[in-house]
């Protein structure tokens, strides 16, 4: 964040035509997800329960760059008091909520029957408050320690919290999403051929009695390479959106960290990388609903049927 002299913050032209774009697509198309979820009962179970908790710290993170707008813009000190306060909170618990989320894949993949009997929506939400919680008191507790005083400035303290904080979390994510993967991959080669040939029940007596043993063994194993192809998909869309959007941000928040520590200033030409990088980051929280989509069958299923509901006319 650059600063003023009397500590407002100050955004190039480029910046608040990104951020404000970011806002208007980003707002409607988070809550839209978060409509669909809290409307529907047939999404309260825990996995899209875990996505509306990272819709809403999409949301919050926009609410954060308008914070970071509204204080350049109209020169508020008090706004910028609330930007430093709230800044790294909402995107940070985005990435706990995302580690959270492989965690919940890994143990009702490894632990189903233990999953089935433990796992409840309330117990979801009670954890996602709980992570919220203390991701919150550990970004700003040299806030809340007394080591800095809160005003309309981002100290270089809470800044190293924050990079470590999140570069533990996105290395926790990638490892987490190569685990997730090799053990949903495990679990298809030791699928019972019953499993995959459940699909065939429907189908006439008739019809089944004309399968043959090779045309089953094709079924399978079209079936089961299909699994693997949407394994292999989330692997790539979970890993390669963490790569894109967030990596870059704390690589270069750490190489100018380390400049800093060397020669005691500010690095332009990594300065400017790291301004670069933030942008690049921002676009994670809109790009965020669209994955979810993506990788939950029935919560995309529920938008298309959303939109393909015919209107009635009034008479």
């Amino acid at each position: 964040m650059n600063v003023t002299g009397n500590g407002i913050p100050t955004l190039h032209i480029y910046q608040s035509v990104i951020h404000s774009l970011l806002i208007l697509i980003g707002w409607p198309l988070n809550l839209f997800i978060i409509y669909i979820i809290v409307s529907h009962r047939k999404l309260h179970k825990p996995r899209p329960i875990l996505f509306l908790g990272s819709c809403l710290a999409n949301f919050f993170t926009l609410m954060t760059i308008l914070a970071e707008l509204v204080a350049h813009h109209a020169a508020s000190t008090t706004m910028c008091v609330i930007f430093v306060a709230v800044t790294g909170i909402a995107y940070t618990s985005l990435l706990a909520n995302m580690l959270l989320s492989l965690v919940d894949r890994y143990v009702s993949i490894s632990f189903p029957l233990w999953y089935h009997n433990n796992i409840t929506v309330h117990r979801v939400i009670a954890t996602q408050i709980g992570i919220f919680v203390v991701v919150s008191a550990m970004i700003k507790s040299t806030f809340l320690a007394g080591y800095d005083r809160l005003g309309c400035r981002v100290f270089d303290n809470q800044s190293k919290i924050l990079m470590v904080s999140n570069l533990t979390l996105v290395a926790c994510c990638i490892i987490l999403q190569i685990i997730v993967y090799t053990t949903v991959l495990n679990y298809l080669k030791k699928m019972p051929s019953s499993s995959v040939q459940v699909e065939s029940t429907n189908s006439s007596r008739d019809m089944r009695e004309r399968l043959t043993m090779a045309l089953r063994v094709h079924v399978e194993t079209t079936t089961v390479r299909q699994l693997e192809l949407d394994a292999t998909r989330n692997l790539l869309i979970g890993i390669m959106s963490l790569l894109i959007f967030t990596s870059p941000m704390l690589l270069t928040g750490l190489v100018a960290w380390v400049c800093r520590s060397i020669y005691y200033q500010t690095c332009i030409n990594v300065h400017a990388a790291v301004v670069f990088s933030h942008e690049i980051l921002l676009f994670h929280v809109v790009i965020n609903p669209i994955i979810y989509m993506i990788r939950c069958r029935e919560l995309s299923l529920t938008v298309r049927q959303k939109f393909a509901r015919p209107q009635r006319c009034s008479i």
